[in-house]
């Protein structure tokens, strides 16, 4: 059961856990428009990168507060000796039993405490030697440990940290390859304003996950400083607590100021002890040196990148523009020719009729000539009927007027032939008897 309950408080205070949970509901108050903000929904949820980034920040966020509740809920130094008072006459070694046995009594929190795992841990080491020879040492081994396993478990906070802004920039570069990509597959065939817009909404979508990796890392860097601070603090009350209970309180085994061998091992004790810290001092310099000389050279390939990026995009620019012209000039020169050759066609084809209107029009010339002399001819005709009407009248009462008439008529179908137009019948001829004359004979 024991074990069950380990690993259930073990799940319940797994960061993962919380970050994950946290994140859900972050994004689902964003898409269900709890969270109506443009900001949010662009920086946080505007491309894939970003949501790792939000869901490693909430990851670290919730391991930092899980530190913050253990650290308020953990037992710090207190007025009241938890072992009881250091007696005058000093305790012997072998009542580390005892004092073990009183921590037991204590509340499951004071006890599963660091304060009160510290006291297990060097009773257990007094207990175990029989002496307190190395009861200093076991209180600065049991500090050491627990600043260390401290620092270790902020290792996924310190991990996110620094990867957070890698994913911002592997954002950019992967939101700066698409949009060179973009613009090779729209070149041609988009304008040149709409290919530029397609490519700098592309770039602003990159350059958004930097900016939100930066913003997050620096939240929680300051963050983290603010815990460790803290962290730090309860465990220098820790460290207070325990030396104040435990150093002085066992009987020494050997009397140092009698033992000279005891003087000399601890002047080695003191020569290492200092030549270690000298070694600590010049390995804490190294790392120093070493993390100056990565962030140097970071930001020379950042800087190399940049030019490179720029240099790759104004080359794909500029040949986009030369490939766009060389279309644009030969449409022109497509476009010129198709209307030359159009014009010309429209020209021959207004030649050929002019020259069938000229023809038209000297045909009805032609037309309009014989017209005129037809009803010329036929004016004179009728002037001739005319005559001949008079004269008939006037030798209707005349002798050989039927000869006279019969000539009349040939020489009327003679004309009519001549002019082209159809015999006609001689006009008849009404002859008055003579004696309707007066004065004239018949």
């Amino acid at each position: 059961m024991s074990k069950l309950n380990q690993w259930l408080t073990s799940i319940v205070r797994s960061p993962i856990l919380w970050g994950s949970v946290a994140s859900i509901a972050f994004y689902t108050a964003i898409n269900r428009g709890f969270l109506s903000s443009e900001l949010l929904r662009r920086y946080c949820a505007g491309h894939p990168v970003e949501y790792v980034e939000t869901i490693l920040f909430f990851v670290a966020f919730a391991s930092l507060l899980l530190k913050l509740v253990e650290l308020a809920w953990e037992p710090r130094r207190s007025d009241e000796p938890w072992l009881g008072s250091i007696p005058p006459e000093k305790q012997s070694p072998q009542e580390s039993e005892e004092l073990l046995a009183r921590l037991e009594v204590l509340e499951p929190k004071l006890r599963e405490s660091r304060l009160g795992i510290r006291f297990r841990d060097v009773l257990e080491s007094v207990r175990r030697h029989g002496s307190a020879e190395k009861l200093d040492d076991d209180l600065h081994m049991a500090a050491d440990n627990t600043a260390g396993e401290a620092h270790a478990r902020q290792a996924l906070v310190r991990v996110i940290i620094s990867s957070i802004p890698i994913l911002g920039f592997l954002g950019t570069v992967v939101g700066i390859t698409d949009a060179v990509a973009q613009l090779a597959k729209v070149v041609g065939n988009v304008s040149f304003s709409d290919a530029i817009n397609s490519v700098v909404s592309g770039l602003s979508v990159a350059f958004d996950t930097t900016a939100l990796a930066l913003i997050l890392s620096m939240g929680l860097m300051f963050l983290l400083y603010f815990v460790n601070r803290l962290e730090n603090s309860v465990l220098a009350d820790i460290d207070a607590q325990a030396t104040q209970e435990l150093s002085g309180r066992f009987q020494a085994a050997v009397d140092h100021q009698r033992d000279p061998n005891v003087a000399v091992i601890r002047q080695m004790a003191t020569e290492v002890v200092q030549s270690s810290e000298r070694l600590v001092e010049r390995q804490a310099a190294l790392w120093e040196q070493t993390v100056e000389s990565a962030q140097k050279r970071w930001t020379s390939q950042a800087v190399t990148t940049e030019r490179q990026l720029e240099t790759a995009l104004t080359k794909a620019l500029r040949t986009s523009l030369d490939a766009h012209a060389q279309q644009i000039r030969e449409a022109e020169q497509t476009a010129t020719e198709a209307g030359t050759k159009r014009w010309q066609q429209a020209v021959a084809a207004l030649e050929r009729g002019t020259a069938v209107v000229a023809a038209q029009q000297a045909e009805l010339h032609q037309q309009g000539k014989l017209l005129r002399e037809v009803v010329d001819a036929t004016g004179r005709v009728v002037q001739l009927e005319d005559a001949l009407n008079r004269n008939l009248g006037a030798l209707a009462g005349a002798h050989h007027f039927e000869q006279t008439v019969l000539s009349l008529s040939a020489a009327i179908n003679m004309l009519g032939a001549r002019l082209g137009q159809p015999t006609v019948a001689a006009p008849r001829v009404e002859l008055r008897p003579a004696s309707n004359r007066t004065g004239h004979a018949a």
